[in-house]
């Protein structure tokens, strides 16, 4: 039997209470002495100097019991609530790119196959509701931005309380609708820091309950009452705001932006400032929200401006008993396994929740890190249906939960493309998408491209929900185009194209590097001759055939790829007895490697080849070869670039061409390019590889990468033809 306890030992128990003396789990938030609140202000890239102030303040000994932040200072309040060491952040401010961030543009091998086909094709792209377009809430989502919230606060992604953190924490955030302050220190933490930092019209707003969050600077920079609020006795602030120009140093409309929002905090800003015992305020001068270049001078400001009030840092701290701030400091990455027994998804309306555990691909029970649940994110969010997609961990009983918090993408978008090259001239390309219109994770698209040919293009995709990657895709088209025919560099005569037709595939979906597809096609053409001999006559006619496809896809970028391959094959199979009025079976093969070689050098070659079997062959099913970037717009295996010759100066039932450039990036998104080609394309196959038939030629470019689109110029050559130049500028469609 345990023994009784003596009268003395409830004694001194009672006495313990009544004096609030401390447990050893109290000790690492001390009611014996004043609290001390450390408060962060927003700032953009000058937010950074807060790292530099938090070195001073551990080197003083100076306890930090309670943090707040706006803006920047919720980012780097939040880090160091948590636990990290300022020698970390300092490393993680100088790693990160944070320029980056602010780019939502998902990298092209995170991708989905459907939607590399529609990659770079647009130069903008907006939102419609309705039958009403709009402009959008914000240029950036903010995903990237999220996703590195997530990983970097791994170590609190249970804790839903922020007052329950190492060091317990708030940040601020301003209700658009209301203008009113929101302090967050409930729910996710990179919720709450993504919410706190939203510069309204950069970033998009967060929804918070009926709340429509954006940067907390707007109404409160330097939260020095909300530390109150949390308890501190003691308040440190740390203000990087821009001070008010004189009249003579506005001078455009980026000062009069920066200007008038300075104008709007300054009230609020001197009411907080005199709430604050110890004011740091570094010197920003020559610096701007944007400078994250300059991020080791930023933070070596904030350490020089703290060391100016070392000595009262100091005093406070040998006041104040440090002993008993016991918060551990993490001095690395955090990347510890959680085991999860289920997965919750919440918000979805109009996708499948299939579709979204495919994309996951996480089977619980299961163990869980950072980069597991980073690449799923980003396979769920690169689907397209989503503008938002967070993770966090739930307890039930003694198990964890996953849960997965989604936006969906409820907008439709209108999508338009502008090019120009030498050979087709300006090009217009309109295209509406509607999202979940018919059936959970289908995708319709509506396509109207214009210049010298014409197209008008409906497509329906559907995630079928039978099999995991399993869909369908229905496809209707519509083309006037043209073909030139070449007597050796001489053109014989020009034709006017008109097809149509209706496409039913069963595809696979959402892979992010092979793709499949197989089925039946049915078209009417029309070829009518323009230009050439009396004799010719016009042809119509009615093909039906099966066709299927395989496509692997690793290349870094659409344009100026610096690694990765292609490679494309495509069968088809028309014959009398499925409908059509000809018999031919063609198959085709579109290859191409790049390898990094040394820093900014790649070298790139190319293989493509196509044969045909058949009697009778309609005039635009040949292959064509020639021209610079010469796509057909119908089906771009058909027609392939060859330098030194026309567009479509080579043409026959058998083709085959191969290339190999150089390609160095002189300086960045500056592109310098060698080409050089060989190439064949004849009516007997026996033919095609005669080393007297086979034709070279070669070229140099010089091309830029724009937001845009890329710009190109192109000279080329070869025995046959003089030299010729090509210009593109825009992406092509």
């Amino acid at each position: 039997m345990a023994p009784r306890p003596s009268l003395v030992s409830l004694m001194i128990l009672i006495l313990s209470a009544l004096l609030g003396w401390a447990s050893p789990i109290d000790a690492q938030r001390p009611s014996s002495r004043p609290k001390v609140g450390l408060v962060l202000s927003g700032g953009g890239a000058k937010g950074l100097a807060h790292i530099g102030v938090i070195k001073v303040l551990e080197e003083a000994g100076v306890p930090v019991d309670v943090v707040t932040g706006t803006s920047m200072g919720s980012i780097i309040g939040a880090l160091y609530a948590i636990g990290y060491s300022p020698e970390f952040m300092e490393n993680f401010a100088l790693e990160t790119d944070w320029l980056e961030l602010f780019d939502d543009r998902l990298s092209r091998r995170h991708l989905s196959m459907q939607k590399k086909k529609r990659e770079d094709r647009y130069l903008f792209s907006l939102p419609i509701t309705g039958l009403k377009v709009r402009l959008p809430s914000g240029l950036v989502a903010g995903h990237k931005i999220h996703s590195l919230f997530s990983r970097m606060t791994w170590p609190a992604l249970g804790i839903s309380d922020f007052k329950n953190l190492p060091r317990p924490f708030a940040c601020v955030a301003t209700d658009i609708a209301s203008g009113e302050a929101v302090v967050i220190d409930h729910g996710t933490l990179p919720d709450a820091m993504r919410s706190s930092m939203a510069i309204p019209s950069a970033f998009t707003p967060i929804r918070r309950g009926e709340q429509l969050l954006v940067d907390g600077g707007l109404v409160r920079n330097l939260p020095a009452e909300d530390a109150i609020a949390l308890g501190a006795d003691i308040i440190i602030g740390v203000d990087v705001s821009s001070e008010l120009l004189p009249a003579d140093s506005i001078g455009n409309f980026i000062d009069i932006a920066d200007q008038s929002v300075t104008l709007l905090m300054s009230h609020s800003l001197s009411k907080q400032r005199a709430l604050c015992d110890i004011l740091i305020s570094p010197d920003m001068t020559g610096l701007g929200t944007f400078d994250f270049d300059n991020a080791s001078d930023i933070i070596q400001k904030g350490e020089e401006a703290a060391r100016q009030v070392f000595d009262r840092l100091t005093s406070l701290a040998d006041t104040l008993d440090t002993a008993k701030n016991t918060v551990r400091s993490i001095d690395a990455p955090q990347d510890e396994p959680v085991e999860i027994a289920a997965i919750e998804i919440r918000g979805l309306r109009d996708v499948s929740s299939r579709l979204v555990l495919t994309e996951l691909g996480i089977a619980p029970p299961a163990e869980v890190t950072p980069s597991i649940l980073e690449r799923a994110i980003e396979r769920l969010y690169s689907s397209g249906f989503f503008k938002h997609v967070a993770y966090m961990f739930e307890a039930v009983g003694d198990d964890t939960k996953l849960v997965i918090v989604v936006e969906e993408d409820r907008n439709n978008y209108l999508h338009m493309g502008l090019r120009y090259d030498t050979h087709w001239g300006v090009g217009l390309l309109l295209n509406a998408s509607f999202n979940n219109i018919i059936g959970h994770g289908s995708l319709l698209g509506l396509e109207l491209s214009l210049d010298e040919r014409k197209r008008a293009n409906a497509e329906y995709a559907l995630h079928t929900g039978l099999r995991s990657r399993l869909g369908v895709r229905l496809d209707v088209d519509y083309i006037h185009d043209h073909i030139d025919v070449y007597d050796h560099a001489a053109r014989t005569s020009h034709w006017k194209t008109q097809t149509a037709r209706l496409g039913f595939f069963l595809e696979t979906v959402l892979s992010r590097v092979f793709y499949a597809a197989a089925g039946m096609n049915g078209e009417w053409y029309k070829l009518s001759p323009s230009i050439g001999p009396t004799d010719l006559a016009e042809k119509t006619g009615r093909l039906v055939f099966a066709s299927g496809d395989l496509w692997l896809d690793t290349l870094d970028r659409s344009w100026f790829p610096r690694s990765g391959t292609s490679l494309k094959i495509r069968g088809e199979l028309a014959g009398t007895s499925i409908g059509s009025e000809e018999s031919f079976n063609r198959t085709m093969l579109q290859w191409l490697l790049c390898i990094p070689v040394h820093g900014r050098v790649t070298l790139a070659g190319r293989f493509n080849l196509g044969s045909t079997e058949g009697d009778a062959l309609p005039l635009h099913y040949n292959f064509f070869a020639g021209g610079i970037h010469s796509i057909m717009i119908f089906q771009d295996d058909r027609s392939q670039s060859l330098h030194g010759y026309h567009h479509q100066e080579l043409a026959g039932r058998h083709l085959f061409t191969t290339s190999i450039a150089i390609q160095v990036e002189a300086i960045s998104s500056v592109f310098l390019t060698a080409y050089g080609n060989i190439g064949n394309a004849v009516q007997e196959r026996t033919d095609l590889f005669r080393e007297e038939r086979v034709l070279s030629g070669g070229g140099i470019g010089v091309g830029v990468a724009t937001p845009g689109g890329p710009i190109e110029y192109t000279l080329s050559f070869s025995k046959r033809n003089d030299a010729m130049s090509f210009i593109r500028a825009g992406y092509s469609f």
